[in-house]
């Protein structure tokens, strides 16, 4: 055992800890102070926030380039659902150097103020080395999510495909329409806005869902709980790492109405990013949807070279809602338009308290 294995053991063999927690202001383990307590001197942080890293390539090549330089603090695992392998979820390791490494949700590294600046520029090539490569982006979705002090970052979820026969299932005037969503969306390092919006239950969120998976970009999800974030700096310094991709904001409503002094920085930033120096930037298309009627959201989100479509999801016509409603094996008679998802949940006639929801 070296000496400064020796120095670490007698430090977490003796200390109280509770200090690890007492000047934390989120509850986790402040693993700043706990460099403070290894080295005795006020530590520089190298903050890998927005790169999204495979720890499981990533902490065998660091242990394999700095050997028995570093030594392990913890290491945190979890059990995989999609293939029930045990993988690592985070880690902390101590370089005898002067350097500490903590990986949660990003990899934040600590170190001194003299710190040699080569073995700084070693760790950011084996964190450039062994970021995580999405084999197949189809069916999967990468939604926003926030921590306090680690910032925004994104959780990918896969999707489970449902096949939809738009012609089945939509009126006639979406087919021309999708093909053109369909093309440019799919087109590579290109821009622009798709607004989609109707009524509630009139097939939204389906054929979200079908966009999702046929065409082959990540698609990032904006939760509306979030979705006035996108004005944030470090927003938009997250979507640096997130190039070519499609944003999606469901309920979009608050931030694409007519400017006023709550959504003018939110609009700002839609505007910049489908057509503007940061459009050139990022190459990020978006996708809009909500309630509302069009007449309310701010004009210039319509403007030619920035809008490749807009759709205003109806309600089917009669003739559709008929030959939906037999073909799902129902003897219902309809003569009036009716929403996808009446025709779909025809025998719920009055809403009750534990109904289960389906989208659309």
């Amino acid at each position: 055992m070296n000496p400064f294995q020796q120095h670490i053991n007698q430090l977490n063999t003796t200390h109280d800890f509770s200090d690890l927690y007492r000047y934390s202001s989120d509850g986790n383990i402040n693993w700043a102070y706990y460099y403070y307590m290894l080295f005795r001197k006020i530590p520089l942080e190298l903050a890998f926030n927005y790169l999204q890293i495979d720890k499981n390539t990533f902490l065998p090549k660091l242990i394999e380039t700095f050997g028995d330089d570093l030594i392990r603090i913890t290491n945190e695992h979890f059990v995989d659902d999609d293939d029930h392998k045990t993988k690592i979820s985070g880690f902390v390791y101590v370089l005898n150097n002067e350097i500490l490494l903590n990986a949660e949700h990003s990899l934040r590294v600590y170190h001194a103020a003299d710190t040699d600046q080569s073995i700084l520029d070693k760790i950011t090539q084996l964190v450039l080395d062994n970021l995580w490569k999405d084999a197949d982006p189809i069916d999967k979705i990468f939604i926003l999510n926030t921590r306090p002090h680690t910032g925004y970052y994104f959780d990918d979820f896969d999707i489970k495909y449902k096949p939809l026969d738009l012609q089945t299932n939509y009126n006639d005037d979406l087919l021309p329409v999708d093909t053109v969503i369909t093309d440019r969306l799919s087109k590579e390092k290109d821009k622009g806005l798709v607004i989609l919006y109707g009524k509630p239950g009139t097939g939204k969120t389906s054929y979200i869902r079908h966009l999702i998976h046929h065409i082959k970009k990540r698609k990032l999800f904006i939760p509306p709980s979030l979705a006035q974030h996108i004005a944030d700096p470090q927003f938009i310094s997250l979507l640096n790492s997130y190039q070519d991709s499609i944003l999606i904001i469901e309920d979009a409503e608050n931030i694409i109405q007519q400017r006023h002094a709550q959504s003018s920085s939110a609009i700002s930033n839609l505007l910049n990013l489908t057509d503007g120096l940061l459009s050139d930037c990022f190459n990020i298309q978006i996708i809009c949807t909500f309630n509302s009627d069009i007449s309310g959201i701010d004009k210039a989100l319509l403007r030619k070279g920035r809008l490749i479509a807009k759709y205003e999801f109806k309600e089917l016509n009669a003739v559709k809602a008929q030959a939906l409603s037999n073909l799902l094996g129902y003897t219902t008679t309809i003569n009036t338009a009716m929403t996808i998802a009446d025709v779909y949940n025809q025998n719920d006639l009055e809403p009750v308290e534990d109904r289960k929801s389906i989208g659309f």
